[in-house]
């Protein structure tokens, strides 16, 4: 009898022991699998940031941000269903993608390639350089394209940011110099599945006039981005024109004068 509760009072303890400890054991481990400064990124940013959850968070609507697709990833995307494109991102710096659209009377191609300068953790800095063919009624215009990117992250995954982007067009004649492109966008999260968007891009008028449109243009656009997961993206939204006073219509006003022109951009994409 006295053996017995000799044991029993010895299993108490244990029991008692390792309630104690118990947790303090548990915190030592996860403390020991916690990342070290070492570990963790040297920049400050998380390991998973906007571009790992949305497949657009390379671009507003037509401004493009300063970020890049992750490494290896293959993305398709479609915009106002009469353009296409198709890119692949070669490191977590570096992503290249081929745009075309036609109207059957008009035709726009790109090539474009981008790359991420900086990413901090407020800061992303890119540049990019494409080469385009447009091709009106009467005319057709080969040109190349050099710009970069500022964009200023309001959060540390930087799902609301501002993005700055300008880009100078260079004519095949060595002596031309065709137009500025400047824009300024703005991304506010609202959800994990719904962002708002609005910018405002403007194509300034240069040495030489561009036949295939009227210059200056200047365009408010504006709408919500559904990401509904990491592998793809929907951008509904209006743009419209800003016309000066001498451009202005006279007469009955219709519903898309007012509100813009709708537009509508998806992509879809795939870590290979």
């Amino acid at each position: 009898m006295g053996r017995a509760r000799t044991d029993l009072y010895l299993a108490g303890a244990v029991l008692i022991a390792c309630s104690l400890l118990g947790p303090s054991f548990v915190h030592a481990q996860a403390a020991q699998r916690r990342p070290t400064p070492q570990t963790a990124p040297i920049d400050g940013t998380p390991k998973r940031s906007v571009r790992h959850t949305s497949a657009h968070a390379d671009r507003v609507l037509l401004v493009p941000t300063a970020e890049t697709q992750p490494e290896g990833t293959l993305f398709l995307s479609s915009y106002e269903i009469v353009g296409a494109g198709v890119g692949y991102a070669f490191s977590d710096r570096l992503q290249a993608s081929l745009v075309g659209a036609t109207t059957f009377d008009a035709l726009w191609a790109e090539i474009n390639v981008k790359a991420n300068l900086l990413r901090s953790r407020w800061l992303r800095i890119a540049a990019q350089t494409s080469i385009d063919y447009a091709r009106g009624e009467d005319e057709e215009i080969p040109f190349g394209r050099v710009g970069g990117t500022l964009q200023l992250c309001f959060d540390l995954p930087c799902r609301s940011s501002m993005s700055a982007a300008a880009t100078v067009v260079a004519h095949d004649a060595p002596d031309t110099l065709l137009p500025l492109g400047v824009g300024l966008g703005f991304i506010a999260f609202l959800s994990h599945e719904l962002s708002l968007l609005l910018e405002y891009a403007g194509v300034l008028d240069a040495a030489e006039t561009l036949e295939l449109i009227d210059l200056p243009v200047y365009l408010v656009s504006y709408g919500i981005r559904i990401s509904g997961s990491p592998s793809w993206s929907l951008d509904l939204a209006f743009a419209r024109a800003l016309r000066s006073d001498e451009g202005l219509r006279t007469g009955k006003v219709g519903v898309f004068d007012l509100l813009g022109v709708p537009l509508a951009a998806f992509t879809f994409r795939r870590e290979l």
